[in-house]
């Protein structure tokens, strides 16, 4: 919708945007407002106390567990990648491109935003068919190339319809798998567990805002090669702690089904033994019953 606006009335194209959003967004509130009740009795507790406990799960559960910890790289990676194409890509190249300009802006953004919609699904498949870690190793490879891009080329040429196009849409399918496999990635490792569930995705969340409020405070100060290889290293990183991190959870799945399987035989076991006593209680009480009926 954007885009339509700024090709239409460029001139006034932000007061006509920000207007429409915010008219959007009542009626929405309206909407929301007017909406029966459920009737099912309210389960969040919103108390300083509560927050605070749940603040400091969160904080635990970061340093205890290695997969967090691991997978906290790719939140940083796109928070980062985000930024810089919002920031330095959209905002700057393209508005001050002699051949695209700030009416183009709204339009780059937008295929960045379906390309990452479009890949959904092909992607789901392929993580339910080859792994999620090889859908995870992809978009660090997506952000990754977009650092590439940035470093090896320069604005003029960036700056032109022909290279947007696949270049949005590049930075569109790692912003695909962030937005999909990595969160379900997360469901994934703590699905056993719905508390530290709840405290990995705020993890992920805090540190792709804390990233990306970062490179919006700092991309403005430094050249575009040192933001380039900032992308770069921090992608290379979260590729490598990325396939640790399923590595782990393999390891953990191993551990886990030994376990069972051990209890299972335990189980079994104790199950035979009672049979064997309960048989052998059997077998002394038929003797005594036969020696009274001789007797």
């Amino acid at each position: 919708m954007s885009t339509v606006i700024y090709f239409l009335i460029s001139h006034r194209a932000e007061y006509v945007i920000f207007l429409s959003y915010a008219v959007l967004a009542w009626i929405a509130c309206l909407i929301g407002y007017r909406l029966l009740d459920l009737d099912e009795p309210p389960s969040m507790n919103v108390s300083w106390t509560s927050v605070g406990e749940n603040a400091a799960l969160t904080g635990k559960l970061l340093y205890m567990d290695a997969k967090l910890m691991l997978l906290v790289p790719f939140q940083i990676a796109y928070g980062l990648t985000s930024s810089m194409m919002t920031f330095y890509i959209i905002g700057t190249v393209i508005a001050g491109s002699s051949q695209l300009g700030a009416s183009y802006v709204g339009f780059f953004a937008a295929i960045v935003v379906v390309a990452g919609a479009v890949v959904a699904a092909p992607m789901s498949r392929l993580a339910d068919r080859q792994g999620k870690s090889i859908v995870i190793l992809m978009g660090n490879l997506f952000l990754l190339s977009c650092g590439l891009v940035v470093f090896f080329f320069s604005d003029a040429t960036i700056g032109t319809f022909l290279f947007m196009i696949p270049f949005s849409i590049i930075f569109g399918l790692g912003r695909g798998v962030w937005e999909n496999t990595n969160k379900a990635v997360i469901a994934d490792f703590y699905q056993s567990n719905a508390t530290s569930s709840t405290a990995a995705f705020a993890v992920a969340a805090f540190f792709n805002g804390y990233a990306s409020s970062i490179g919006y405070f700092c991309f403005n100060y430094i050249q575009r090669e040192r933001m380039a290889e900032i992308i770069i290293f921090v992608t290379v990183i979260s590729s490598i702690c990325s396939q640790v991190a399923f590595l782990v959870q393999i390891n953990q799945q191993k551990e886990e089904f030994t376990k069972e399987h051990r209890f299972e035989l335990a189980r079994r076991q104790l199950a035979e033994h009672k049979y064997k006593m309960d048989q052998a209680a059997y077998d002394k009480f038929q003797r005594e019953v036969d020696l009274s009926v001789a007797l």
